[in-house]
């Protein structure tokens, strides 16, 4: 189980390092992300009654961000810089799902000239931009 953790964790980091800046990086983009999180919103502004292809978006939405926060909680539990200070983001209080993708969307239509990079990245970016660690 240990072996499996060190994988997830060590392709993450390989992932977010390696497409950060976006120039090799051919599968979705910042501008998908926002897409897909308008979506996501609007989903549940809608109370969930919406086609299948705003459903997907929900999903993905969704699932990217849970995703993100539990990476970074991974390595907020395991990982800090030489420093002693964590990399990454420190969320406070009691931050809901659907409010992390508000957030990342403010951040993307705050900052259109990022659309073309990794989401990956653009999502740390967001989330440490609103959540720094002190």
């Amino acid at each position: 189980m240990r072996y499996i953790k060190w994988v997830i964790v060590i392709s993450f980091l390989f992932t977010v390092c390696r497409f950060a800046n976006g120039a090799d990086y051919e599968g979705y983009k910042g501008s998908d992300l926002l897409s897909f999180c308008n979506d996501a919103i609007e989903v549940v502004n809608n109370k969930f009654h919406v086609e299948d292809d705003k459903a997907y978006a929900y999903g993905w939405c969704m699932g990217f961000v849970i995703g993100i926060r539990e990476s970074n909680n991974t390595f907020h539990s395991r990982y800090r810089s030489s420093s002693g200070k964590f990399m990454g983001f420190c969320e406070g209080g009691n931050v809901s799902n659907g409010q992390m993708v508000r957030i990342l969307v403010k951040y993307l239509n705050d900052n259109p000239d990022k659309l073309d990079l990794y989401p990956g990245a653009l999502a740390l970016e967001a989330f440490t931009n609103a959540f720094p660690c002190r």
